[in-house]
């Protein structure tokens, strides 16, 4: 085969650049060690590096060494060293590989939270569907360590899929537990930041957060992802998806919204992968799917309105993580 007829990776240039910075960061750490320290192993990792670097700055970097074609752009952006696709894989690296996801499923699933709380008169479930072994959906749940406390939610989609989107989203854990005492745009801006030093510069997040106070009062943060819901008695409302991904641009500006729930009252929170569930004709189910099903539904717990919410997309295919989560306020009866 030709080089002309091999198809060529359609890696762009800031991608490039991204993972050119990693390697890198990675030769500078290897060449840094001791010289006591340079084993055959370390001498290895370095060569293996030095020869990525060299594709880089080919056309054929991110090409299968074995069948020529690309490379899943998703396990390339994690590991810049991959010289091999999933279907070139033999039985001995397929084994490796599930075992490494297996791990890092097992890792992910040890950073949610409770999927049912509660805090004062508030009360919450969320449920969790990664499409495959590992999920690029983000969900947290901080519940007050301490009377008065308020109650923290947050619900994100790291752009990408597989073990790359999965890194990403630990990240964000990461980052939001440790800045969890600073105000609710702060605590944004301050992630966007980290998001944008820490991460490809093709990668982003979508997020909502939401600081849910004793008296009913909530303070909404959208950093464009799909439009929160308010279901009350006295019907649904969709409130705007406003406010910029984070991780594109480091000086992103971030703001609120305030509203308040009253007894009853509850806030559905969910991620694309139920609104872009579709049809075998490629119809999506859409917000206005979800909000028909709650329409016409009877609930009582959060866990009720998640399965409800979760149901509107039987009969679709879902083609991605699957996030809802539901708090309430509890009822005055």
């Amino acid at each position: 085969m030709t080089d002309a007829l091999i198809p060529q990776p359609s890696l762009s240039e800031i991608d490039r650049r991204a993972l050119r910075s990693s390697l890198m960061d990675r030769r500078e750490r290897l060449a840094a060690l001791p010289a006591a320290a340079v084993g055959p192993r370390v001498a290895g990792l370095l060569a293996e590096v030095d020869a990525a670097l060299d594709r880089l700055e080919g056309p054929d970097f991110g090409a299968c060494t074995r069948c020529h074609l690309s490379i899943e752009e998703d396990r390339l952006r994690a590991n810049p060293l991959t010289t091999v696709c999933l279907d070139c894989l033999n039985d001995e690296e397929r084994r490796a590989l599930e075992r490494d996801l297996e791990l890092a499923s097992g890792v992910q699933a040890s950073l949610l939270p409770p999927r049912d709380f509660a805090a004062g008169d508030w009360s919450g479930h969320f449920l969790y569907q990664p499409h495959g072994a590992v999920s690029g959906d983000y969900v947290d749940v901080l519940t007050p360590s301490g009377s008065g406390d308020d109650l923290l939610v947050m619900v994100g989609d790291v752009s990408g899929k597989g073990v790359a989107a999965a890194l990403l989203m630990s990240h964000l854990h990461a980052v939001f537990r440790a800045t969890a005492g600073s105000g609710l745009v702060d605590m944004v801006e301050r992630a966007n930041r980290l998001l944008c030093a820490a991460s490809p510069t093709s990668a982003f997040a979508t997020l909502v957060a939401a600081r849910l106070q004793p008296d009913g009062e909530v303070e909404l943060c959208t950093a464009g992802h799909t439009s929160p819901l308010v279901v009350a008695a006295s019907g649904i409302a969709e409130l705007p998806a406003d406010g910029m991904p984070i991780g594109l641009f480091c000086d992103a500006p971030f703001a609120t919204r305030r509203l308040h729930l009253a007894p009853g009252d509850a806030l559905l929170l969910y991620t694309d992968g139920l609104s872009e569930s579709t049809t075998a004709d490629g119809i999506e189910l859409g917000s206005e799917g979800v909000r028909a099903a709650l329409a016409v539904a009877s609930w009582r717990t959060p866990a009720e309105l998640v399965r409800v919410a979760s149901a509107a997309a039987l009969g679709y295919h879902r083609h991605d993580d699957l996030t809802v989560l539901a708090v309430t306020r509890r009822s005055a009866n």
